[in-house]
């Protein structure tokens, strides 16, 4: 990418170069490394704007680095899209996490999860769409019809350790027997 220079610019072109460096991988991998490439994408930008993408820097940042992806890239770089890339990197600060949730959910599935407020509610709705291995289309079906809300542990606000409703502490404890390492992974849980 050329030098340019402007509020923003430095930042557009670190943007750039990430999602030049992934791209590759993305069309090896497929769209597993998608959630994790928007990650860094929003921590990159959260850390210029300082979190703020409404001051007039922010905006400034974001104008500049949409300007510069969004003619190679397309829509998907717009500054909308890069305005929910940093509230996903704010909502799941922990990108081990995401780059684990990212082996079985995809981008759809995240934007699904980001109109979640309650951390301990997404953490549920990310947690049994992996066990559960629910579609984006089942995913929303759950969030709309309060399945979270529905749970006796969520009607008494009594949760374990790892953020997980009581209701499947058994699911944890086979999960930390059978050692299934991805929830494992989510959970935080070393597995050794």
């Amino acid at each position: 990418m050329k030098n340019t220079t402007g509020t923003g610019s430095r930042v557009a072109e670190e943007v750039f170069d990430m999602v030049e460096a992934t791209r590759g991988e993305i069309v090896h991998a497929g769209t597993k490394n998608t959630p994790a490439l928007y990650w860094r994408v929003g921590k990159r930008i959260k850390d210029a704007t300082r979190g703020n993408t409404t001051s007039d820097k922010g905006t400034q940042i974001l104008d500049r680095v949409a300007k510069v992806l969004t003619p190679t890239y397309g829509k998907e770089f717009s500054k909308s899209a890069l305005k929910k890339m940093v509230n996903f990197c704010a909502l799941f600060p922990d990108y081990e996490k995401v780059v684990s949730l990212s082996s079985d959910l995809n981008w759809e599935h995240f934007e699904q999860l980001l109109g979640i407020d309650d951390h301990v509610k997404r953490d549920f709705y990310s947690w049994m769409t992996l066990v559960k291995k629910w579609s984006v289309n089942v995913l929303s079906s759950k969030i709309k019809s309060e399945v979270y809300e529905n749970t006796p542990s969520a009607k008494k606000s009594d949760y374990i350790s790892t953020g997980a409703p009581e209701d499947y502490e058994s699911a944890l404890m086979s999960a930390l027997v059978s050692r299934d390492r991805k929830l494992l992974a989510f959970l935080g849980i070393d597995e050794n």
